[in-house]
């Protein structure tokens, strides 16, 4: 499975991290209690829902959990405006049918196989139509 096609690749790795939070023991008690009150707030749905994503992060491959890492890592180094358009973008992806999604998906595909040149002409027909705006 590449990246690209992982179902809710962030959702994956946070699971991860809060897993690793709970279970990973720290230095000071103070510390060590704030992970484990937090996951004791979540619901038993929310609760289910991260093993679950968790037990995804556990089949990936190495290679696939660190691109998964890498690309985390590069979301939180961006800046905050930055972040906020992809939070937005992606909740409008949330949002979508599965029939829109199905068929933005399709998109993508046919837009990545797709000769590079031809990508690159279209990207820059996208920026110009956007710098209008």
């Amino acid at each position: 499975m590449k990246p690209a096609e992982f179902k809710h690749p962030l959702r994956i790795l946070l699971a991860w991290i809060v897993i690793s939070l709970c279970s990973t023991p720290l230095h000071s008690h103070a510390e060590e209690a704030r992970p484990q009150e937090e996951w004791n707030k979540l619901s038993e749905t929310e609760k289910e829902q991260i093993r679950q994503n968790f037990r995804e992060w556990k089949q990936l491959t190495p290679e696939e959990r660190s691109e998964l890492k890498e690309r985390y890592q590069r979301f939180r180094n961006l800046p905050p405006e930055r972040k906020a358009e992809l939070k937005r973008r992606f909740e409008r992806y949330r949002s979508l049918s599965p029939e829109q999604k199905k068929e933005l998906k399709d998109r993508i595909k046919r837009f990545q196989r797709l000769p590079k040149e031809e990508r690159s002409r279209r990207i820059e027909r996208i920026r110009e139509r956007r710098n209008r705006r």
